[in-house]
């Protein structure tokens, strides 16, 4: 992943997973997964690009999981088209609707804690049609999901109200990113439409028994925080 700047959109450091101690005021991070490194197209890449660093990612991707020969990437640095307010996902309790938030920005892209009546945070993707994306025109069988989903810890202003101690000082607000286990939160697939979903594992392969023209996916908040997705992926 790379640290970015939001003032000006521009690379601070790289990084390979999420650091506790880094505070991300004023920054972003444009997520892809942990085994890519573009650091030598970074050093060439002046003035920097930010869409060439992205199809920097996506050639990446293609060299970490060659077995796979298209790529849908999504770092959602806006978020603001990416999920569809009217699908509803469905569950032994019935039709859930979508629950979630989204901006022009990025890293803000929110699946909700649950409300006092229970109702969660639920983000499903406009039907993607995996026929117009291939050379042959076909579906395919078998998808391989990456994905990124953390919560957001914020501090506020703290002054000491003993200033006679060693090391009194006043700590400034700021953000952290921490990245959450997948308990806290399940990622399905659906073939037909969003009729019926099937539970995906990130940055495992997917297969279902036939090949399917087109797919969603749906991001289910299963915790009691405020869940980010960074970005997310699929290869097929």
């Amino acid at each position: 992943m790379i640290v970015m700047s939001r003032r000006d959109n521009t690379p601070i450091q790289t990084s390979r997973m999420l650091n506790e101690e880094m505070h991300m005021n004023g920054k972003y991070l444009l997520d892809f997964p942990d085994c890519i490194d573009i650091s030598n197209e970074l050093s060439k890449n002046t003035p920097f690009d930010l869409n060439l660093t992205i199809a920097d990612v996506e050639a990446k991707f293609f060299e970490a999981y060659p077995t796979y020969d298209f790529l849908i990437y999504e770092p959602l640095l806006d978020s603001s088209s990416a999920f569809v307010k009217t699908e509803m996902f469905p569950t032994q309790f019935g039709q859930r609707p979508s629950r979630f938030q989204v901006g022009a920005v990025p890293n803000v892209a929110m699946i909700p804690r649950p409300t006092s009546i229970g109702r969660t945070g639920i983000a499903i993707t406009s039907e993607i049609d995996i026929t117009a994306l291939t050379d042959d025109g076909l579906g395919r069988e078998t998808f391989f999901p990456y994905w990124r989903i953390v919560r957001k810890r914020h501090t506020h202003d703290v002054t000491p109200t003993d200033l006679t101690g060693y090391g009194s000082y006043n700590q400034a607000p700021f953000i952290q990113y921490l990245e959450v286990s997948e308990s806290d939160y399940s990622v399905y697939i659906s073939e037909n439409n969003g009729n019926t979903y099937e539970k995906m594992t990130r940055l495992t392969p997917f297969s279902f028994n036939q090949r399917t023209d087109s797919i969603r996916l749906a991001f289910v908040n299963d915790s009691t925080d405020d869940l980010y997705i960074l970005s997310y992926a699929l290869m097929f």
